[in-house]
C-alpha cells in the first residue's frame, strides 16, 4: 500500500510538472523567433507531453482496480496514444530542426515547403496507426489483405493519376521553388500572367490583371516555360522603341531621351537608364530606351509616366516623335541633305541657371573658356584624393557622389541633377577632393579651369553669390546625410544656411578677387 501511494504521488507530481512545462512552452511560443528559442520551446512541450501521458498512465495503473474493465480500456487507449505522441514529437522535431532551419539559412525569405511537411506528417501518422493495430490491438494484417490492398492501390492510382501527378509536381515546386507567393509569373508566353496567391498540393492560384483567379494544375506549371517577373529581385527592367526624325542628331536625341527618363520619378537611377540607336537602315531612326521600374506590378503606371516625361522633354526641345511609316528620300549631287540638329556649346550654356543671368554677349565671351566633357555610366569624373583646378557643372544626366569612411565603407551621399556644381570647395582650399564623383549614366559636364573662373567672377561678380548659395545648400544637405550637423545647426536651419553661404562667398571672393 505505501508503494502504491508513492506511485500515485509520483504520478501527480509528473502531471503538475508537465502542466508547468506546457504552460511555459505556450507562453514562449509566440515570442520564439530564433532557432534556439524554437528548439527550447520544442523541448519544453515535448517533455511536458511525455510527462503528462506518463503521469496519467501511471495514475490509471495504480489508482484503478486490476479487474476493472474501464482500467483496461483506458490503459489500451494510453498505449495507443504513446505511439501517436512519438509520431507528433518526431514531426515537430523535423519542423523545428529541418524545415524552419532551412528557411532561416535563406534569410527567412523562403517559408518551409508545406507539401513536404504534410507528406512527412502523413507517413508518421500511418506508421503510428500500423503499430497501434499490430502491437496494441494485436491484430495481424493478413497477406491477402496486403495483396488486395496493393491491387486496389494500383487501380486507384491509375484512376487518380492526374491528381497524383499534380501532387508530385507540387512536391517538385516546393523543393525547387521557382517562385513563391507574391511573385508575378508568366506561363506559355503570356497565356497565364499574374500574381501567385497560393501554392497548394494540387494547383497554383494566380491573380490576373483582370482581378480574376486562375487555377493552374501543378503538373502543367512544371511542363510549361516559366518566366518569373519578380526574381531574382523585384526591380523590373523594360525596354521599348521610339522613332525619331533623322534630321535630329543621334547624340542630341539620346541625351534628351535619357534626361527625360532620369526626370521621371518612377524610373530607377540604379541601374541607370540606357538609350541606344537601334536601327539606321530606314528613316525615321529607331531608338531603344531601357529603364528599370521598382517592380513589375507598377509596370503600366511607370511606363505611362516615362512616356509622358519623354513627350514633355521633346516638346520643350521642339522635337516631334516621327511617324512609324518609313520616309524614302532621294538625294542627288546637286542637293544637300537637311541639316542635322544638335546642341551647340552655346545652347548647353543657356541651360545652366547661373549663365541665364548673363546676356547674349556675355555668354559669347565665356564660350572659349568652357570645355564640354562626355562621360559614360560608371566613369569617374573626379576621384577622391585628386587635386582639382576646375569648376564642373552638370549639363545633362546624373552624377553620384560617394564618400569613403575610415572603416573602408563607401556611402552614397548625393545624386546630382543638371545644373549642379562640384569641385569648387577643393578648388578654393587647394585640398584634394573628399568625394568621388561618378557618372550615373551618360552625362555631359561643363568644365571651367581656374584661369577661366578668374575672368568669369571678376567680370560677373553676381555669379559668386549664386554659386555660394548653391554650395551652402549642398553642404547643409551633405552634413545632414552624414549626421554631422550640430544641434544648433538643426534648430537654426535657415540661419545656419545663411552663415554657410556668407562663409563660402567670402572664400570665393578671396580666391578670385582682382589681383593687383
Amino acid at each position: 500500500m505505501p508503494i502504491q501511494s508513492i506511485s500515485i504521488s509520483i504520478s501527480w507530481i509528473a502531471i503538475v510538472i508537465a502542466l508547468v512545462l506546457l504552460l511555459l512552452g505556450r507562453m514562449n511560443r509566440h515570442t520564439s523567433s530564433s532557432k534556439v528559442k524554437a528548439q527550447c520551446v520544442w523541448c519544453l512541450r515535448s517533455l511536458g507531453m511525455v510527462l503528462l501521458l506518463f503521469g496519467v498512465h501511471s495514475l490509471l495503473w495504480n489508482a484503478l482496480s486490476a479487474e476493472s474493465v474501464v482500467r483496461s480500456g483506458l490503459l489500451l487507449i494510453c498505449h495507443a496514444i504513446w505511439y501517436f505522441l512519438a509520431a507528433r514529437i518526431v514531426a515537430t522535431f523535423l519542423d523545428v530542426h529541418f524545415w524552419h532551419a532551412s528557411a532561416e539559412k535563406d534569410g527567412g525569405k523562403r517559408p518551409p515547403p508545406r507539401v513536404i511537411i504534410h507528406i512527412a506528417c502523413v507517413l508518421l501518422l500511418l506508421t503510428a496507426a500500423i503499430l497501434v493495430i499490430q502491437r496494441v490491438l494485436l491484430v495481424d494484417i493478413p497477406t491477402e489483405l496486403v495483396v488486395s490492398s496493393g491491387v486496389l492501390a494500383a487501380v486507384a492510382g491509375f484512376a487518380a493519376k492526374d491528381i497524383l501527378s499534380d501532387m508530385v509536381a507540387g512536391l517538385v515546386i516546393s523543393i525547387d521553388r521557382p517562385f513563391r507567393r507574391g511573385h508575378w509569373i508568366e506561363l506559355d508566353g503570356g497565356e497565364t500572367l499574374g500574381k501567385v496567391i497560393d501554392i497548394s498540393w494540387r494547383a497554383t492560384k494566380v491573380l490576373t490583371w483582370f482581378n480574376t483567379v486562375k487555377e493552374v494544375p501543378n503538373s502543367q506549371v512544371i511542363r510549361q516555360t516559366l518566366n518569373n517577373l519578380s526574381a531574382p529581385e523585384p526591380r523590373y527592367g523594360h525596354w521599348f522603341y521610339i522613332h525619331m526624325p533623322a534630321e535630329v542628331s543621334i547624340s542630341l536625341t539620346r541625351r534628351v531621351l535619357l534626361q527625360a527618363c532620369l526626370d521621371c520619378d518612377d524610373v530607377l537611377e540604379d541601374p541607370s537608364p540606357v538609350v541606344r540607336i537601334w536601327d539606321m537602315e530606314h528613316r525615321p531612326y529607331k531608338y531603344m530606351v531601357y529603364v528599370y521600374f521598382e517592380n513589375y506590378e507598377t509596370y503600366f503606371k511607370c511606363k505611362s509616366n516615362v512616356l509622358t516625361s519623354i513627350n514633355h522633354a521633346l516638346a520643350e526641345e521642339g522635337i516631334a516623335v516621327a511617324a512609324k511609316a518609313l520616309d524614302v528620300d532621294y538625294y542627288t549631287y546637286e542637293h544637300e541633305r537637311a541639316p542635322v540638329l544638335e546642341y551647340s556649346n552655346k545652347q548647353l550654356m543657356q541651360k545652366v541657371k547661373i549663365f541665364q543671368l548673363l546676356d547674349e554677349s556675355q555668354r559669347e565671351e565665356l564660350l572659349d573658356e568652357m570645355e564640354v566633357l562626355h562621360f559614360d555610366d560608371g566613369d569617374v569624373i573626379l576621384d577622391e584624393g585628386d587635386a582639382n583646378d576646375a569648376l564642373y557643372i552638370l549639363a545633362s544626366g546624373r552624377v553620384r557622389v560617394v564618400r569613403k569612411f575610415e572603416d573602408g565603407s563607401e556611402h552614397l551621399i548625393e545624386r546630382m541633377s543638371p545644373g549642379n556644381y562640384f569641385g569648387v570647395m577643393s578648388l578654393l582650399t587647394s585640398e584634394p577632393s573628399q568625394d568621388r564623383y561618378i557618372a550615373g549614366g551618360e552625362c555631359q559636364v561643363l568644365q571651367f579651369k581656374q584661369s577661366a573662373l578668374d575672368h568669369i567672377f571678376q567680370e560677373h561678380p553676381e555669379l559668386m553669390k549664386e554659386v555660394a548659395d548653391f554650395l551652402a545648400k549642398q553642404k547643409f544637405q551633405r552634413m545632414a546625410v552624414l549626421g554631422s550637423l550640430t544641434q544648433s545647426d538643426k534648430q537654426s536651419g535657415e540661419k545656419s544656411l545663411s552663415r554657410y553661404g556668407r562663409e563660402i562667398l567670402a572664400s570665393i571672393q578671396s580666391a578670385f578677387s582682382p589681383r593687383k
